[in-house]
């Protein structure tokens, strides 16, 4: 597009042809007050000027009222503006190069404004307003205002507002910041710059008169920053267009790259796959690289390989390669340990990156001779352990860059693995053989133990025979150990209960109240003992007694045996399912007996109702049994260990039987807790 096609284009998108815009309009009005109100002085209000400072401004330039001119006294004046316009926008639509734009603006702006002794355009930059072109100002204080921090001074009240700002006299502002007063201002103008509908900079103009503009220069500021907008935020277009234009070529050159580079991967991902012959993956894949990458004019792959078992420096073996002459070939095919580049990679195991041959220490005399003047070097590594290398050259020096580095990296993994398949058919070569092998002699030795195992079944079988007898005969003397067992408990139990029918019987000839209370208890204990063996011989598992259960049948014979119903005295028993042989179960039986018997008897004198509550706990290889009550409390310093009544006593020595300690509390309730081991 011509000069003067931009520049019309230019000003019909900004208003500048024909007529101020509609945001020119915006800016003129903030300049502009109702004429009718001659207190409201909008200039000192939006640069923060006081009300003190307005009311000692009078005459024509009064910032409170509209300027008026006399277009004809001022006839010369106002061609001037219009040249100076004229000027400006020549000027910055001359160049689509963001920094000239600005340059221009502000050095036009600075030789045609009248009374612009300072000129600067500031962009945002983050949360800074940074200096991109100015004239007029000191070097050493635009070092300080080189870059503005938000929200600091009028530069950054414009860009917020996104309006102009004018202040006609500094000493009543208090927007401006102490650098600009220290340069003299007395007075400025500030115009938003806007992209995309925001403001993202300001044109900043600064006198060192006060008053320094008047309407028809503000009217003439307003044309020339609309102007300096359009021309920056085209150049700004035509940046980002050349940006992207770049960036598309970049893109296309990166695509090619990367459709070759691919190629070369598929080539030699098909080749390992397809082959376990590694000279054939190597030969394909220094082809691939060959044909597919322009940049390589010469390729090779090196590995590691001893000559003799006996000498300790090996050779790094030229095992495939494209793009060498014979004679070169010839000086190169075998490389000592541990000359040249080739080594040098093998023994660093790392890659090496060369874009000036001449620059490389490590680069042989053949590849010097023979035109290397950038390469890249690879190891192939098996673990941790590098056996080979891989080479591109080229003829020209800075030929390779990171995209190379990544394709030979690809290249390299897929070479590693086809060795790895390699090494490992041999291996499974070998085993097959060695498999074969082991399974002739299995087979022999099967044979020979399969003899010997017809003999030992023969054996094996006549003596199950005997065993399955044996086992017969045991289950039988068993069932009937079972059922004597159950016949020897229930011949105790019966005879117990005689007993117990016996001291009944002779319980009722007696007179004595002690006498008969004395055989009530040891009917009570003769009863307890009673009901294990019933419950023994009732249960499948002789050798243990489901505690739980003995405890809630005992305590309900007890209550019928002193004539107690649960709505006089209530049992609660608080267990968990507990087994317990018979040498555990018949003294802790006992223990509870004396307990529950003693609280019926001497807890609840003179009470109609009350509770007694039996706990009984397993905790890892401890048994806690308490039994408590809400009778009548014991005294404070009763003692069991030292009671003479018969059942404490009981109770006492069958502790110790238990290997365990009783202790007793008397609180709220009266408590017996019995620990012993499990």
């Amino acid at each position: 597009m011509a000069l003067g096609e931009i520049e019309g284009s230019l000003k019909k998108s900004s208003g500048i042809e024909n007529a101020p815009s509609n945001r020119g309009s915006e800016i003129s009005d903030s300049f502009r007050t109702d004429e009718t109100d001659t207190s409201n002085i909008k200039r000192g209000a939006d640069s923060g000027c006081g009300s003190g400072c307005r009311e000692k401004r009078e005459g024509p330039g009064q910032p409170g009222q509209p300027l008026k001119l006399d277009r004809n006294d001022n006839h010369g004046k106002v061609g001037g503006y219009g040249n100076t316009v004229r000027i400006v926008t020549q000027k910055v639509h001359s160049s689509l190069d963001l920094d000239d734009v600005m340059d221009s603006a502000v050095d036009v702006m600075s030789k045609h404004i009248e009374g612009a002794q300072n000129v600067s355009i500031y962009m945002v930059e983050g949360d800074r307003a940074v200096l991109k072109s100015y004239r007029g100002y000191p070097d050493d204080l635009m070092k300080k205002l080189a870059a503005i921090p938000y929200p600091k001074g009028f530069t950054w009240k414009t860009i917020l507002e996104s309006k102009p700002t004018y202040c006609p006299d500094v000493d009543c502002d208090t927007i401006i910041g102490h650098m600009g007063r220290e340069l003299g201002t007395k007075s400025y103008v500030s115009m938003p710059i806007r992209f995309s509908g925001r403001a993202t900079g300001c044109i900043n103009i600064n006198s060192v008169r006060k008053d320094a503009f008047d309407q028809e220069e503000l009217d003439l500021l307003e044309i020339v920053a609309l102007s300096i907008e359009a021309a920056i935020n085209n150049a700004r277009r035509a940046e980002a267009l050349k940006k992207s234009r770049e960036a598309l070529r970049e893109n296309n050159v990166k695509l090619r790259r990367k459709n070759r580079f691919e190629k070369v991967i598929n080539a030699v991902t098909r080749s390992v796959h397809q082959s376990l012959e590694v000279s054939e993956v190597f030969e394909n894949a220094v082809e691939a690289i060959y044909s597919e990458v322009g940049e390589a004019q010469r390729v090779m792959i090196y590995m590691i390989e001893n000559t003799d078992a006996k000498e300790q420096n090996p050779h790094a073996v030229l095992r495939a390669q494209r793009g060498h002459p014979d004679s070169f070939i010839d000086r190169v095919k075998r490389i000592p340990y541990p000359v040249g580049a080739t080594w040098k990679t093998i023994i660093d195991g790392k890659p090496r990156f060369v874009s000036d041959g001449d620059m490389d220490p490590h680069l042989g005399k053949a590849g010097r001779e023979y035109g290397a003047r950038s390469y890249i070097s690879m190891p192939i590594k098996l673990e941790d352990d590098t056996v080979g290398c891989i080479h591109i050259h080229s003829f020209r020096k800075h030929a390779f860059n990171k995209d190379h580095m990544k394709l030979l990296d690809s290249v390299v993994r897929q070479l590693e693995t086809a060795i790895n398949n390699a090494r490992k058919t041999e291996a499974l070569r070998k085993s097959e053989e060695a498999l074969r092998k082991t399974r002739d002699e299995l087979e022999g030795r099967v044979r020979e133990r399969t003899s010997e195992l017809q003999k030992s079944n023969t054996l094996l079988i006549k003596e199950i025979l005997e065993r399955r007898y044996v086992e017969n005969e045991l289950k039988l003397s068993l069932a009937e150990k079972d059922v004597l067992l159950k016949e020897i408990h229930h011949r105790v139990k019966n005879n117990l209960q005689i007993i117990s029918s016996l001291l009944n019987l002779q319980s009722r000839k007696l007179k004595d109240e002690k006498a008969l209370a004395s055989f009530v208890e040891c009917n009570n204990r003769i009863r307890s003992i009673a009901t294990l063996h019933e419950q023994l011989y009732r249960s499948k598992d002789l050798s243990r007694i489901d505690f739980r259960a003995h405890m809630r049948n005992m305590t309900n014979h007890l209550l019928r045996s002193y004539g107690m119903g649960s709505d006089h005295i209530r049992v609660v028993i608080d267990s968990e399912q507990i087994y317990l042989d018979i040498n555990t179960s018949i003294p802790l039986g006992l223990v509870v007996n004396e307990l529950v018997s003693n609280a019926i008897k001497h807890g609840f004198d003179g009470r109609m109702n009350g509770e007694i509550k039996i706990e009984f706990r397993k905790t890892h290889d401890k048994y806690t049994l308490s039994v408590s009550n809400d009778g009548i409390k014991l005294p404070e310093d009763f003692d069991i260990s030292s009671s003479t009544t018969l059942g404490l006593e009981l109770v006492s020595s069958l502790s110790k039987q238990l290997k365990g300690a009783i202790t007793m509390s008397s609180g709220d309730v009266t408590e017996f807790r019995l620990e012993f081991k499990a």
